[in-house]
């Protein structure tokens, strides 16, 4: 039987998933896949590698918040300050046969229109507005000029590769928050939410 983890995404869940993480790392318990987004992305991608013991636990999110204040909570250079770290420690282990398949779900925008609003100026209020409409269950706009990609290593089958080059722009792109992160995101050259 194979297993598989899905790490569910958002805030405040990438610490509670990486300490699940840890204790069934801890009982012995290993999936053949780690599926993540957002802020569990990075945690997964250190339980799929059998590293997570380098994140060292809550002393990992302490730092990260520490960076935030630092950066006048600028979650978006946080993440890029730390993505060279955590690729280095990563792309050692990660694209190799030994270690669990991995994968990571971004947002590719698909229209012109949607690529000007995202990467320009006008981002952070689209992303706002982005918020709004989910709370009140209206994905017209997502449905609209958006597509989930799920970047994967392991199999050769696959659509979207995960690989050491892009990397870090994959990770990057699954944690960028419109309404809160300055800095556009692409992966290979596409643009992404």
């Amino acid at each position: 039987m194979k297993i598989g983890i899905a790490c569910s995404a958002g805030g405040p869940k990438g610490v509670f998933v990486h300490g699940v993480l840890v204790a069934f790392a801890e009982a012995g318990l290993k999936a053949h896949i780690y599926g993540a987004a957002s802020s569990t992305a990075i945690v997964a991608a250190f339980a799929a590698t059998e590293q997570l013991g380098m994140l060292r636990g809550s002393a990992h999110w302490k730092e990260k918040h520490a960076r935030v204040v630092q950066n006048n909570y600028d979650v978006g250079k946080t993440i890029l300050e730390s993505l060279p770290e955590a690729t280095a420690a990563l792309s050692v282990k990660l694209f190799k046969s030994d270690s669990a398949a991995y994968a990571v779900a971004v947002s590719a925008i698909m229209t012109k229109e949607a690529q000007e609003l995202t990467q320009g100026p006008q981002a952070r209020r689209l992303g706002q507005q982005l918020v709004i409409s989910t709370r009140k269950r209206d994905k017209s706009w997502a449905e609209k000029n958006l597509e989930l990609r799920l970047y994967e290593t392991g199999s050769e089958e696959v659509q979207y590769r995960l690989t050491p080059q892009n990397l870090a722009e994959v990770l990057y792109a699954t944690t960028r928050m419109l309404h809160a992160w300055k800095t556009p995101a692409w992966i290979e050259g596409f643009s992404m939410r």
